[in-house]
């Protein structure tokens, strides 16, 4: 789920049962959109069609990059009450969400620029949190979204404290977990945004805008991850609701 944002209708919960060591099944959950998905879906692709053209004009990755962190910020408000706020639906159709629905929408986004992008799951001042990893000029950044949209936030203000940090950045006060560690490392602080401001109309990209997916083991790994935790029980339920 964290690497397809695009499934907006699963839930993060699951079930799953196991013997002899070996998962005999997996139970998924599904949310309200399902109950009408073809609807649904066209519904996330009229309202993520606007921001695709305006990205798409940019010519380079981080314009690209700065025209969705800004969008974001500019349309979602952040909600703990918001209605399906662990999907990307409820950032880019509702425009309310929390920190789940905000990176998965970036990340969808950017999937959809051809720009490698992932979901980081952890702590910040030792909350649960999601957040971004973005990939620009052959560098791997740091990207949270949500912290760029303090509540209360006018729409025409844009912050850029959390844009395209390093991990040693970051760390005064986020903190990966131990899926999250398994996902690239940040060290590059070039395309920090006062590094890179006023280079947005002119900067010329190398080709990284390829459409190659985060490293292919990322995902068994975080599914072997996930599923040797509590290999002790029978059933386990993942319900990690990220604010």
């Amino acid at each position: 789920i964290y690497d397809n944002p695009e499934f907006f209708w699963v839930e993060c919960d699951f079930k799953y049962t196991h013997k002899n060591g070996k998962v005999i099944s997996v139970t998924m959950t599904f949310n309200s959109t399902a109950s009408n998905l073809k609807k649904n879906k066209q519904k996330f692709e009229k309202a993520v069609k606007p921001i695709l053209q305006e990205a798409s004009k940019a010519k380079t990755t981080i314009e690209k990059v700065k025209i969705v962190h800004d969008y974001l910020t500019r349309t979602i408000s952040y909600n703990t009450s918001a209605n399906l706020s662990q999907s990307a639906y409820s950032a880019i159709v509702n425009k309310s969400s929390v920190c789940a629905g905000y990176s998965k929408a970036f990340m969808y986004i950017m999937n959809q620029l051809g720009i490698r992008a992932a979901y980081v799951t952890g702590s910040a001042s030792g909350e649960a949190h999601a957040w971004n990893l973005v990939y620009i000029n052959k560098k791997w950044y740091n990207m949270d979204v949500t912290w760029d949209d303090p509540i209360g936030n006018p729409s025409n203000n844009y912050y850029y404290d959390y844009f395209n940090l390093s991990d040693k950045q970051i760390s005064k006060d986020h903190k990966r977990d131990a899926i999250g560690k398994i996902l690239p490392k940040c060290t590059s602080t070039k395309y920090n945004y006062d590094k890179c401001s006023d280079l947005f109309e002119d900067t010329v990209d190398t080709d990284d805008t390829d459409n190659s997916a985060v490293p292919s083991d990322l995902i068994s790994s975080v599914q072997n991850e996930t599923t040797t935790r509590s290999l002790d029980s029978s059933s386990y339920t993942q319900a990690d609701l990220l604010t």
